[in-house]
């Protein structure tokens, strides 16, 4: 599968809005709102982070990020943090994951966490203005499907320019000047 585009981030957006709005509806007169708001953070975290792998190149190492989700999504339903936490901590995992398999700086790396923060914001904002779990889920979701937006290497390429053993033009340019201007200077004053 190639990387993920914005068309399949908003499909998959809609997809677990559905999913997690049908299965609320149906559970929580059965096990309580609570229980079932913390059961769906982790079936969506869960269900978006396997997408995330389908859809990266990277062919080593998923087995091990799926048992790594699991080791700490059991870790934080048996710690049960406060709802607010429970949701920043499966969000941290999402970024994790996309940190790991689709981008390659840090500064790509802390816009994707820009991006998972403004995710949760808009999450809240709908549940407080709509009450509704479908525009919460979907607007959480549909701001995670604009990671691809990020480039994969904002600073990559500055970088290896700085390393890269290919000449620098402006930096030849600059000396060339610096070393006219001397030239001129020079043959004014004799």
């Amino acid at each position: 599968m190639k990387r993920p585009g914005i068309l399949n981030g908003i499909v998959i957006a809609l997809f677990l809005s559905v999913i997690a709005s049908a299965i609320y509806f149906v559970a929580k007169p059965l096990f309580g709102g609570g229980l079932v708001l913390r059961a769906l953070i982790t079936l969506m975290s869960l269900a978006y982070i396997v997408y995330l792998l389908r859809g990266s190149r990277v062919k080593i190492g998923k087995l091990t990020t799926v048992a790594l989700w699991l080791v700490v999504s059991v870790v934080v339903w048996l710690w049960a943090p406060p709802l607010a936490a429970y949701l920043l901590i499966h969000t941290g995992l999402i970024w994790l994951v996309r940190s790991f398999y689709f981008h390659s700086s840090i500064v790509t790396s802390l816009a994707d966490l820009g991006l998972s923060l403004l995710a949760i914001i808009a999450a809240v904002w709908a549940a407080m203005h709509s009450n509704s779990l479908f525009l919460s889920v979907w607007c959480f979701f549909l701001v995670q499907a604009l990671f691809v937006m990020v480039p994969a290497r904002w600073t990559r390429k500055i970088a290896d320019n700085m390393v890269s053993d290919e000449p620098d033009h402006f930096q030849n340019a600059w000396v060339n000047a610096d070393a006219a201007l001397r030239k001129i200077s020079t043959c004014k004053t004799n």
